[in-house]
């Protein structure tokens, strides 16, 4: 057995370091994450991170100023008397979008949004109106669900019952004058 040279150690790094200098740092990087175990990484190039920073702030800035239009069409409409109307509309928005969303997580098409009145909720709080509309939205998928299993089954039994035979019609029937029945069956023997 050779002993190691710990020259040789040192020397064998250098030439990987070396091997190292000469490729993409960004690959080099993606290299040392995989060997570490990290997947699916993407390294951002300083023009690529100073895009995402513009996009967020640009989309930042929007939102502040909505919330300030906003506000400024609060105060005007408490000045006026129709905060409540805001208030009303601002909470039918919310549950149109929270109705949309539970209908997709239930898996129920779009088109169910029209089963499901709004009206009625907006008297209440948000919390409770939320509770009401996820209670109604339950309930539908529930009875859905019921119907349609209720037709599968249905439907199962219809195509089930003419493909399986009875023991009931496998033997003839026989007539009921005892001759004529006696006659059949050495009939039917014969063939």
């Amino acid at each position: 057995m050779e002993a190691q040279n710990p020259e040789a150690g040192a020397e064998a790094n250098e030439t990987q370091e070396a091997i190292h200098d000469d490729q993409n740092p960004m690959e080099v990087l993606k290299a040392t994450a995989e060997q570490l175990g990290v997947k699916d990484i993407h390294i951002f190039s300083e023009k690529e991170l100073q895009s995402i920073i513009d996009q967020r702030v640009t989309q930042a800035i929007k939102t502040r100023e909505e919330r300030l239009r906003k506000q400024q069409e609060i105060e005007k409409m408490k000045e006026k008397g129709q905060y409540e109307q805001l208030l009303r509309e601002e909470r039918r928005a919310a549950l149109e979008d929270l109705r949309a969303a539970h209908l997709q997580a239930k898996g129920l098409p779009a088109d169910f949004a029209e089963l499901v009145n709004l009206d009625d909720l907006l008297d209440h709080s948000l919390t409770e109106a939320k509770d009401k509309l996820l209670s109604k939205i339950d309930t539908i998928a529930t009875k859905l669900n019921e119907i349609i299993e209720q037709k599968v089954t249905e439907k199962l039994k219809s195509m089930e019952q003419g493909t399986f035979t009875s023991p009931e019609s496998q033997t003839p029937t026989l007539p009921k004058d005892p001759h004529e029945a006696i006659k059949q069956i050495f009939q039917q023997a014969r063939r």
